[in-house]
């Protein structure tokens, strides 16, 4: 239930509020280098220890979880987009698929990604919505949501 910032780089919502004011919790924001017509579209938030924030993210690396926990939604412009939770990855600093975070996605570089998920199902031609968020201060778990 956050809105999702955008700013002409991916420091600025790090630690900033919507309203722009400090913050150790940042706000959720989509990758600078993205756009809604874009095919993978990278969105970021925080771990937080509070419960906030992306935190739920990491309870889709339980199996139950993720086969219950299917629908997510994204609001833009006041229309109501339904997603559903196509494919969970976690992956740790050694990996070169962290980079995946901070790189712009193509094809080939996606499908390197998505094929290493712990779980997943077949992707449409619809875009692909990517929630990021650092798990245990050596990785980074990805949400796939088409």
């Amino acid at each position: 239930n956050y809105p999702i910032m955008q700013a002409s780089d991916n420091e600025y919502y790090l630690y900033r509020l919507p309203d722009g004011s400090k913050s150790t919790h940042g706000s959720i924001f989509m990758d600078a280098a993205n756009n809604l017509d874009d095919q993978y579209i990278m969105i970021y938030g925080h771990n937080m220890k509070d419960g906030t924030m992306f935190a739920d993210l990491k309870k889709y690396l339980n199996k139950e979880f993720y086969k219950t926990h299917t629908k997510a939604f994204i609001y833009i412009d006041e229309n109501k987009k339904e997603l559903k939770v196509k494919g969970v990855l976690y992956t740790d600093t050694t990996n070169n698929l962290y980079d995946i975070a901070y790189t712009n996605l193509h094809p080939e570089i996606f499908e390197n990604v998505y094929k290493n998920c712990k779980y997943k199902e077949e992707l449409s031609q619809d875009p692909v919505y990517i929630l990021s968020t650092c798990y245990k201060h050596t990785g980074r778990i990805m949400l796939f949501l088409q």
